[in-house]
């Protein structure tokens, strides 16, 4: 991605979001956590004060000055017009959001929330942001949602902007620079901006011009500021740009840009002539001679909707139209003119067709075929399949004229649009014979950089000669970069002498695919000219022979270039410690280099620094003590530098590339490489050459960073022998002991090419030898073809760093664009046109990780999944993924199995997630990536897997991606429906079952190829599930009322009336009849249950629907369905299911209830969650519950679970002891959720979190305190004791037994002691099992009243957990060992002494609390 002008971005980061006091602005935080707030103060020079308000916190928080609530703050004082600017700084802060106010003398000039993210959280989340573009529009969009602050992504318009445009601008425009994290988030306002004009939501573009990128640069910036451009055509502009929408890309975005202020002042000129100036200078390729003063004052004045209208009426006022026998030659239109060749080449324009969205050409005809094609049948279909794709027309009279010459600039026209052929550099043509405003100029320009043409000499390309049969071979081999994917050794013409060697391979090439043919003799004619029909045929054959490989860019050799080392060389450099991981390549690739910067970087890639040298420092131009100098020290001892006769080192001068490779050359210890530098008179440079140390580098003068990156990588890399005879080595092996070599990857942890599967994500196969790796992308590169560095020990290698061989091509085919696979072709459609690819029959064909011997067509019939075809020049690899989608019904972590049922046929599946087990699944998570185990899963969830051809599965994937809100429409049959949610389109995987129902707002699961494959959560609407605890007949109140009291899931207490009739059960009823089937309890008790229930305008319950009985079958669907009664059942925790039976899934409601004999229960004895925060039941045992419910039949989950909350949490002298380390308020659950205070802290060594109930914290706690607590039935903290304070330095405890400050025994019978003290001494003291640690305790430093010895027993499950107020808030508490602990014995003083709390059971330490 092209990086943003570094004033366009500063423009950028002040336009955003501010709540507006006074002209005061705040930008973005920078790569070094840097902002600047800039303004103007209402009151002239008095002080402005500043102040960031940490993440989290409240202006209440600031204001009671509450620890960490600001942490930044500043006075700045203005300048005398009251001007000012200061930049704040939040590096050691961690990522949030972070809120800036600004003010003067009591008075906000600036009060706005900023998004901050660490670096490394900002450069993982780019990395994120750039993967998931990989994937999708979806992709992204969900990924902005979740990490808008890691990205700092904020604009003026969120809240309000479709976020779905926005992610496809972005999507687009990816991938972006991992460092750079502002030009990443301008990115995002840019498509902000683009967006809210699609939305039309922008009435005025001047008010975000610093925001749109051409408005800030040249020509339009100079445009905008000419007198000509009026207000009132600036005030348009916006409405001519939301015209012009919508736009698939932001460049295409920029040029709307354009084009709106060409349609605008069109529209308001201050005279004719301005429409001539504007569209020449922001249209610079379009032909300006037609604009006469007349052709202006007829198009003056008048509304266009696009560029492509304004064109066509100046070509009408031109009155230029060509008539069928000839005219005017030239071009009549904008910078893109696709042209109609008649009889004697003579071009025919047509209207320009730019388009902001999707690109469609705009035919001048239309036609079912020509009239003179008669006696061309075999040429026919290709010229109506090129017609109807727009690339070659008629001449506007139904006629093609076959048998017409074609010149050369009218074939590369039709090259260039049949190869969608794109420019590879900006060079531009130098031909002495091209004109820059022609109609052929943009196709000869793009086809020239592209590498397609090249003249027939080195100043003319040949305009209106026709173009020869070898050449047009030539041209079309080129297009199709053929020349290194197919073998040339074929039987050729008659004339093949007659052949130039430019163009013999490529007539070779098209001869073998097929596409030429020559003439009956058997010659080819080389030199004759090509008609417009056999023009079409070779396009059209070249066209649909055309395999599209997407190249894998990697040298085939070690050696690179300047933009190869970007790559790849820098990063292994990096890698080994040459370079800092916070330098950035592209940001000094072309900066010159210091002597002395040079100097480290060779000290560190030859580890001198570790040479001491003689200790001194002989250069008296270099200051002691410092990298320069240890890195001096340690070369000139190698001898690879020395002192110049003045003494002097000159780090400061520039490095030019002949010191470079003087001081390279000496680090060789090889006498091969001595005797070749001094046969070359000590000529390093020459020597260099010599050595291909130079390749790539084509300046030998100044050195570049990129020429050091290129010619230290290329050092590594030479070969040379120490002594003569010896066998040669690297400065790679002999430095870092890291060999590389060149290898196909053929086996990786579920499939095998050759070899064994390694069942192992930490190692993959090269060639038939294992390496351990620790990077999962290499286990998506089976079949290809890689540079792999590795270091050997024991006989087992570690790959350090790898890279992909230029031999490897890639191109993947969805299985929705498979057409066939016949004789070892396989066809496909790819986006353009039906295309082919020819499979060797050699070639390795891999069908869900199983090789294949036969039986490839029916491999290829897939519904689902992919075909990857790898290419080394012959295809050699095929890998065939497709995958059977299941619902987890269940979990055995102990066997590490997972049950699952196929949601096409119910079928039951077993899934193996033992790595042990030659069945093991490699399962990860879609579309995030990180590996998946049993533990990760959930009943209910979806998952894709991969099953071999016998039957085993290899590989799977959690669906993590869901798809939630109103279901708009409906499309399609059985086999291929789409729905319509929220404006967005969605494939119904053919496997989907379920209704779907129009209007609908409901959530569905996408597999792993974005269709939908289940329902997600149950479906909302206005039916409420509650629990009716309460009925009053007001009617003896004198009322006509009788009310009803329930709690929904919702949270919420509803005293409702029943309407005068209800719905009960799906009948009407009268309100007596619906009381006296509620009241059908002992002696007209209410029964209380659940029910759903709907209410009418008056909020008055106008319908209700009970519980069918257990084993009652129900009369209506998606009603609700007791499936167990009260009782005690066997509950499976590994399954998440009550009698093997009834499986809880992620979404089931877990609602607690008081007990019946209750009257008026308080409504705090009330609560209820989703499942998925049910983290307690985590036992296999009996459960006693009130009911379990079933009501959504699109799952076969139970949905609701009622249990008793007569239960209370009481702490007991077991109770374990938690140092705490935050407490805060958390929403957990998803929309559904809750807002609850939450306690994180260390126990027993491992982290917690636990809930509070409502109403049981007593803001009392806070990072550093020791508490014991206890939970409730549901889960949540019921109760809790504080034992430390340490912000006070108290001891709390209130136990049984003998306490005192010091020391408590709360169970003497059980010998379980609480000690609170200082550490007398610590030492290891020998025991039965080895030397042991000994600590003595006292209540004073210098006495030792216990001592506690920690043996091999004692401390099995003993933890450390540890207090240090030295350190940043939020971070004091962590784990660690004693070397922690600094005793009396040590110091000799108090303040430094540390404290312990020590807690024993039996004589036995439970835990060790350490207080420095």
């Amino acid at each position: 991605m092209k990086r943003i002008s570094f004033l366009f971005t500063v423009l950028l980061c002040m336009l955003l979001p501010v709540s507006v006091y006074a002209a005061a602005e705040a930008g973005m935080f920078d790569a070094d956590a840097r902002l600047t707030v800039t303004g103007t103060a209402p009151s002239g020079t008095a002080d402005v004060s500043v102040s960031v308000l940490g993440n989290n916190f409240t202006i209440q928080d600031a204001d009671n000055v509450k620890d960490g609530a600001v942490v930044y703050t500043n006075q700045i004082k203005p300048n005398k017009d009251g001007e000012f600017s200061l930049r704040i700084n939040l590096k050691d802060c961690p990522t949030g959001e972070y809120r800036i106010r600004v003010y003067q003398k009591g008075e906000k000039l600036i009060d706005v929330i900023r998004p901050y993210a660490e670096q490394d959280d900002n450069r993982t989340a780019i990395e994120g942001l750039n993967q998931a573009a990989v994937s999708g529009v979806k992709d992204v969009e969900e990924y902005i949602k979740q990490n808008r602050v890691k990205l700092q992504f904020v604009s003026p318009f969120d809240g309000t902007v479709n976020s779905a445009v926005i992610a496809r601008l972005l999507t687009a425009a990816a991938p972006f620079d991992t460092n750079d994290k502002l030009s990443c988030a301008s990115t995002y306002q840019r498509a902000a901006v683009a967006a809210t004009v699609s939305d039309n939501k922008i009435t005025n573009l001047t008010d975000y011009s610093a925001m749109i990128k051409p408005m800030n640069e040249n020509p339009m910036k100079k445009v905008l500021s000419s007198d000509y451009v009026t207000d009132t055509a600036k005030s348009q502009l916006a409405q001519f740009l939301c015209g012009l929408a919508p736009f698939n890309s932001l460049d295409s975005f920029d040029l709307a840009v354009a084009d709106a202020l060409i349609l605008s002042v069109t529209k308001n000129p201050t005279g004719a002539g301005d429409v001539k100036t504007v569209i020449s200078s922001l249209r610079p390729g379009y032909n300006t001679n037609q604009l006469t003063a007349e052709v202006c004052r007829k198009v003056a004045y008048s509304t266009y909707h696009n560029f492509n209208e304004l064109s066509e009426a100046i070509t009408k006022a031109q009155n230029s139209s060509v008539s069928e026998k000839g005219g005017n030659s030239g071009s009549s239109g904008g910078g893109k003119v696709p042209v109609t060749v008649l009889g004697g080449g003579t071009p025919v324009p047509k209207t320009d067709s730019t388009n902001y969205g999707n690109k469609t050409d705009i035919k001048d005809e239309t036609i079912d075929s020509f009239k003179d094609m008669e006696s061309f049948e075999w040429a026919e279909s290709a010229v109506n399949k090129l017609f109807s794709e727009g690339i070659v027309s008629g001449d506007g009279l139904g006629y093609f004229r076959p048998e017409d010459n074609i010149t050369r600039e009218e074939f590369v026209k039709m090259l260039v649009l049949t190869f969608d052929i794109s420019s590879a550099h900006q060079e531009n043509m130098t031909f002495n014979d091209v004109v820059s405003d022609e109609w052929y100029y943009p196709y000869l320009q793009t086809a020239f950089q592209g590498g397609i043409v090249k003249g027939i000499s080195e100043d003319t390309f040949g305009v209106g000669m026709s173009v020869s049969r070898q050449d047009a071979a030539a041209l079309i081999s080129r297009a199709m970069k053929l020349t290194d994917k197919y073998n040339a050794d074929a039987e050729l013409f008659t004339d093949e002498a007659d052949i130039s060697d430019y163009a013999l391979k490529p007539v070779k090439i098209l001869r073998q695919m097929g596409i030429i043919s020559g003439y009956e003799d058997g010659s080819f004619r080389p030199l004759g000219t090509i008609t417009r029909a056999e023009a079409a045929k070779m396009l059209y054959e070249g066209w649909t022979n055309e395999t599209e490989y997407v190249s894998v860019s990697s040298p085939s050799d070690t050696s690179v270039t300047e933009k190869e080392a970007d790559d790849f060389a820098f990063e292994l450099m990096k890698k080994l410690g040459i370079f800092s991981e916070d330098i950035s390549y592209q940001g000094k690739v072309n900066q010159t280099v210091s002597r002395g910067e040079f100097a480290i970087y060779l000290a560190r890639m030859l580890k001198s620094d570790n040479i001491t040298g003689n200790g001194t420092n002989e250069f008296i131009d270099v200051l002691e003590d410092n990298d320069l100098s240890i890195a001096l020290s340690g070369l000139k001892s190698m001898g690879i530098v020395k002192p110049d006769e003045n003494g002097k080192f000159r780090p400061n001068d520039t490095l030019t590339v002949r010191e470079m490779s003087e001081m390279l050359i000496r680090s060789f210890r090889s006498a091969d490489i001595n005797a070749l530098a001094e046969s070359l008179d000590n000529n390093y440079l020459s020597t260099a050459v010599q050595l291909n140390m130079l390749k790539g580098i084509s300046n030998f003068d100044t050195a570049t960073f990129g020429d050091c990156v290129v010619m230290m990588y290329n050092t590594l890399h030479t070969e040379y022998r120490h002594n003569y005879g010896e066998t040669k080595s690297t400065l790679l092996k002999d430095i870092y002991d890291i060999e590389y070599i060149k290898g196909r990857v053929t086996a990786n942890c579920f499939t095998e090419i050759s070899g064994t599967r390694t069942n192992d994500i930490e190692k993959i196969g090269i060639d038939g030898v294992n390496y351990i790796c620790n990077d999962e992308a290499l286990h998506e590169l089976l079949g290809y073809h890689l540079i792999v560095y590795y270091t050997e020990e024991n006989d087992e290698r570690s790959i350090v760093f790898y890279r992909t061989d230029d031999k490897t091509s890639v191109v993947r085919i969805d299985a929705e664009n498979i057409e066939k696979y016949s004789d070892f072709t396989l066809f496909y459609y790819n986006g353009r046109k039906t295309a082919k690819i020819k499979i060797g029959r050699d070639t390795a064909i891999i069908y869900n990780g199983m090789v294949l011997e036969t039986d490839y067509d029916s491999a290829f019939n897939i519904d689902t999944g992919s075909v990857t075809i790898i290419s080394s020049g012959n295809v050699d690899t095929v890998i065939i993924e497709t995958y059977d989608t299941v619902r987890v019904t269940g979990i055995d972590v102990s066997r590490k199995k997972v049950y699952a049922e196929r949601i096409e046929d119910g079928s039951e599946e077993e899934l193996d997630f033992n790595k042990d087990s030659d069945k093991w699944i490699f399962f990860k998570s879609y579309p995030y990536g990180k590996e998946v185990n049993e533990n990760m899963l959930l009943a209910g969830d979806i998952l894709c897997v991969s099953k071999s051809f016998d039957g085993s599965y290899i590989r799977g994937w959690q669906c993590s991606q869901t798809v939630s809100g109103k279901v708009e429409k409906v499309a399609g049959n059985t086999d291929d429906r789409w729905v319509t949610i929220d404006g967005e389109q969605y494939q119904v995987a053919h496997y989907y079952k379920d209704k779907i129902v129009t209007g609908e707002q409901t959530s569905f699961v996408l597999d792993i190829a974005g269709r939908i494959a289940s329902v997600g959560k149950q479906r909302q609407s206005d039916r409420i599930l509650g629990y009716i605890y309460r009925l009053v007949d007001a009617r003896k109140d004198h009322e006509d009322n009788i009310y009803v009291k329930i709690y929904n899931v919702q949270r919420q207490h509803e005293n409702l009336v029943l309407a005068d009739h209800v719905v009960l059960d799906g009948e009407r009823r009268t309100k007596d009849y619906v009381k006296q089937i509620l009241c059908s309890g002992q002696d007209g008790a209410l029964v209380r249950q659940p029910v759903f229930y709907r209410k009418n305008s008056d909020g008055e319950i106008k319908e209700l629907d009970l519980s069918s009985p257990a084993g009652q079958e129900r009369e209506r669907d998606n009603t609700l369905e007791e499936l167990l009664p009260a009782g005690s059942y066997s509950w499976l925790f590994t399954m998440k299911s009550f009698e093997r039976k009834y499986v809880m899934s992620t979404k089931t409601y877990y609602m607690r209830v008081p007990p019946n004999d209750i009257e008026d229960p308080d409504e705090k004895l009330f609560g209820v969650q989703q499942f998925s925060n049910v983290t307690w039941w985590n036992n296999n045992n009996k459960k006693s519950i009130l009911g379990l419910y079933r009501y959504d039949d699109s799952t076969p989950f139970a949905n609701l679970v009622l249990m008793s909350s007569n239960d209370n949490a009481t702490l007991s002298n077991s109770t374990e002891i938690t140092m705490v380390t935050d407490v805060y308020e958390q929403w957990i659950g998803d929309d559904e959720g809750e807002l609850v205070m939450t306690l994180h802290g260390l126990q027993k060594g491992a982290e917690i979190t636990a809930y509070f109930d409502e109403g049981v914290y007593k803001d009392d706690i806070e990072e550093g305190d020791l508490i014991r607590y206890a939970t409730n039935s549901a889960g949540y903290i019921g109760v809790y004791e504080k034992i430390y304070d340490q912000s006070e330095n108290t001891v709390l405890w209130n136990m049984t037994g003998t306490a005192d400050e010091y020391t408590s025994n709360t169970v003497p019978s059980a010998n379980l002691r609480y000690t609170f003290g200082y550490v007398n001494s610590l030492y290891n003291a020998p025991y039965t099992d080895g030397l042991n640690s000994v600590i003595s305790t006292g209540r004073k430093p210098d006495e030792a009243e216990d001592t506690w010895q920690f043996n091999s027993n004692a401390t099995a499950s003993t933890r450390y957990v540890v207090y240090d107020p030295e350190r940043r808030q939020g971070s004091r508490v962590y784990m660690a060992g004693l070397d922690e602990v600094v005793s009396w014995e040590n110091c000799h003083n108090i303040e430094n002494t540390t404290r312990v709390f020590v807690h024993t059971r039996q004589g036995y330490l439970s835990a060790l609390f350490i207080y420095k």
